[in-house]
């Protein structure tokens, strides 16, 4: 009508923004875009390659473990933020993630074998030696 000058406004959504965050390529894609970042520059942030971050925002592969605490720290939030009440086997498997360790690697800075790392997630640490116990429990439960 004429006589009458009404705008609507509605926040416009991005159509490139992944619907639902499911997964880590989901996230990476959604601060990218948030920030107006190139995939590039979002490679050359992680250290990482720009095909990689192309991989991992279609799905088509995961990080690798040495890269996920400068993800998570692009991110600026923890995917895996496990509560206190899970399973001693899980918490060690996300905090060995979220820090970056591979099986092999955190066995060697604890001073145990990569096999007790291995079953102790898988397991969890009741068939396990005392000594090896606490070293884990201390590990998970500390600052480290």
């Amino acid at each position: 009508m004429p006589f009458c000058h009404l705008r609507l406004k509605a926040k416009r959504i991005d159509p490139r923004l992944p619907k639902e965050l499911k997964t880590l390529g989901d996230h990476i894609r959604k601060r990218r875009l948030e920030f107006g970042l190139l995939q590039r520059e979002v490679a050359d942030l992680l250290g990482a390659d720009p095909q990689s971050v192309n991989a991992w925002e279609r799905n088509y592969r995961q990080p690798s473990l040495r890269l996920l605490p400068a993800i998570r720290a692009f991110l600026g939030y923890d995917l895996e933020n496990v509560p206190g009440d899970t399973p001693l086997g899980l918490r060690i498997a996300s905090k060995r993630r979220r820090l970056g360790f591979s099986q092999k690697a955190l066995a060697r800075c604890l001073g145990i074998v990569e096999g007790t790392v291995r079953r102790s997630e898988r397991e969890g640490i009741c068939k396990l030696g005392l000594r090896v116990q606490r070293i884990l429990e201390r590990w998970v439960d500390g600052c480290g």
